[in-house]
């Protein structure tokens, strides 16, 4: 059920009086999380993947926050909760992608994120949780899974998935090219790897400009996201 608690949530919980525990749980692709009822937490991944400075879990958090920074605040920890479920579950499914945020204050989508697939209206994944949350009926669930379909759909095809701050997807199949610009400070890296490496690190590149989020999951499980304010 879509609002219902995940384990690790409810033993994160000071309220649930769960005990003492330990929760074995496979948090990406290639990837198992061990957590203990007092937060600890290891990660052991199962390829032969560098591990990151950041682990894979605290990746999908970091992505999770940034598509909910705009809720309303009494709303933000059963949709920061949600959003963060959901996006492990459709990232398990995938071949690997690449999530954006623009910055909060842009509104809409930047000019330079206009070659892919474009909506007039948003979809509005957080807005359809909600609903679900205050009606809890059978016509509000049946619109909320709808929607997370679509959302698998886009993520495991090609291109760049790009969401709003308010968990709204504003694009999918979005293809980036550098500038000279850009290029130029592409061209000072040792990038390894294909064509999504490359759009990752020139989303890195975006950061100081148009977005606040970038996420990246590769084909085998390697796991990255990076985030700026200024």
């Amino acid at each position: 059920m879509p609002v219902s608690l995940s384990s690790a949530d409810h033993m994160a919980d000071p309220d649930a009086k769960s005990g003492s525990g330990i929760l074995l749980r496979n948090c990406a692709r290639n990837c198992v999380e061990l957590i203990s009822s007092d937060g600890k937490r290891l990660e052991f991944g199962l390829t032969s993947t560098e591990p990151t400075a950041t682990s894979v879990s605290e990746s999908f958090h970091k992505l999770a926050v940034e598509a909910t920074r705009s809720i309303l605040e009494t709303q933000r920890d059963g949709a920061l909760s949600y959003a963060k479920r959901l996006i492990v579950q459709v990232c398990e499914q995938c071949h690997g992608t690449i999530i954006a945020v623009p910055r909060s204050e842009i509104g809409e989508l930047p000019i330079e994120f206009h070659d892919g697939v474009r909506f007039e209206e948003p979809v509005d994944l957080l807005a359809a949780f909600h609903k679900l949350e205050d009606e809890g009926s059978a016509a509000t669930l049946s619109r909320l899974l709808a929607r997370e379909t679509l959302f698998r759909g886009m993520i495991q095809s090609d291109g760049i998935t790009i969401l709003n701050s308010f968990g709204q997807i504003l694009a999918f199949r979005v293809f980036v090219k550098p500038n000279e610009g850009e290029q130029g400070k592409l061209n000072q890296h040792n990038i390894r790897g294909g064509a999504r490496s490359r759009a990752f690190e020139l989303m890195k590149v975006r950061l100081s400009n148009s977005l606040s989020c970038v996420f990246f999951l590769s084909q085998d499980g390697n796991t990255m996201c990076e985030v700026k304010h200024d």
